[in-house]
């Protein structure tokens, strides 16, 4: 178990929307979750690193699901993500052989709370590859649960069948909800 990174996905409030007219799976959780709901931590080396689902997880989502996608779909590789939101900027390297995962993150652009400088500071980040994948289930549940539960279905909102196949995907939870 690690102790250097895990998500707290907590429970945040869902609405539905007036309309469920949104074309994308960002459109759609930006329409059911609420500005004031509470917010997913992602905890990087002890730093703590608020994303709120409104905003923050939808603008991540795409990445999100690439990004466990090919850790576990291939046993060794590399891989980089630059992480799109204005409030979770970052850039993240992967380079992974079996378990051993190594993420490196030297580019904090912008995080809320103003712990760049910190986060700079533990830029290397070592996990086993299932130990980090399954520490984003939490969060792809809620979004799922959230946008299946305001009335979304795979013919509105094609994207859900992938979110949901990849939280079906990912064979357990991480360390905050085992």
């Amino acid at each position: 178990m690690s102790t250097e990174f895990w998500i707290q996905a907590s429970c945040p409030r869902w609405q539905t929307p007036h309309e469920l007219d949104a074309s994308t799976v960002d459109e759609a959780i930006e329409a059911v979750f609420p500005r004031d709901a509470e917010d997913a931590f992602v905890v990087w080396r002890h730093v703590y690193i608020p994303l709120g689902y409104k905003y923050d997880v939808g603008a991540i989502l795409q990445d999100v699901l690439q990004m466990v996608g090919k850790l576990l779909a291939v046993d060794s590789g590399e891989w980089q993500v630059d992480w799109p939101s204005n409030t979770f900027g970052a850039r993240w390297h992967f380079r992974w052989a079996g378990e051993r995962l190594v993420v490196t993150s030297s580019e904090w652009r912008s995080v809320v709370g103003d712990t760049e400088d910190l986060l700079r500071g533990r830029s290397v980040l070592e996990i086993g590859k299932s130990e980090f994948v399954f520490e984003w289930k939490a969060l792809l549940e809620r979004v799922r649960d959230a946008l299946i539960g305001a009335g979304y279905t795979f013919d509105a909102l094609p994207e859900l069948e992938r979110l949901v196949e990849m939280a079906r995907s990912i064979a357990g939870y991480g360390v905050l909800y085992r």
